[in-house]
């Protein structure tokens, strides 16, 4: 089976799945995803008083990932396993920032519910942050799985 098969192929099953993991198989725009992918991140960093070191190594198996041929199943298996470990640390500094705003928000004096949360999502942004974060890369794991699913399937 050559990798436009395993591509043609990889699109149908994925017709039923998300558009982002069409969006990923997809050779042709798979340069453009990682692209956005980093820049992301690098905005990330630069905001907020996240963990760089987490940051950064998220970065690096991006950059690996983009790298690595679409079909080196044990190439996408140590990148989807650098990108879990980090979004385990990452899980563990949301619940620090859960945490804060959930104290941000109970100790507020605004009047209403609403007045509560805007103050606790203007003292606390890393916990939105962090979510956006884990969102984005959980979906990155994801597909890198239906990725290498698909190929160990038709192997």
């Amino acid at each position: 089976m050559n990798k436009e098969d395993i591509k043609k192929l990889a699109i149908e099953q994925l017709s039923k799945e998300t558009t982002v993991a069409k969006y990923f198989v997809t050779i042709d725009l798979q340069d453009e995803f990682v692209d956005r992918c980093i820049l992301i991140a690098q905005q990330q960093v630069k905001k907020l008083n996240i963990d760089d070191e987490i940051l950064e190594n998220l970065n690096k198996a991006v950059d690996k990932y983009s790298k690595a041929d679409l079909f080196e199943v044990h190439k996408l298996s140590e990148v989807l396993r650098e990108i879990g470990c980090n979004l385990a640390y990452l899980t563990a500094l949301r619940t620090e920032y859960a945490a804060k705003y959930s104290s941000v928000r109970f100790q507020s004096t605004g009047t209403s519910e609403q007045a509560k949360t805007r103050e606790a999502n203007e003292k606390v942004p890393e916990l939105d942050m962090i979510r956006k974060i884990l969102r984005h890369y959980g979906e990155l794991q994801s597909d890198l799985r239906t990725q290498i699913s698909l190929y160990k399937k038709h192997d």
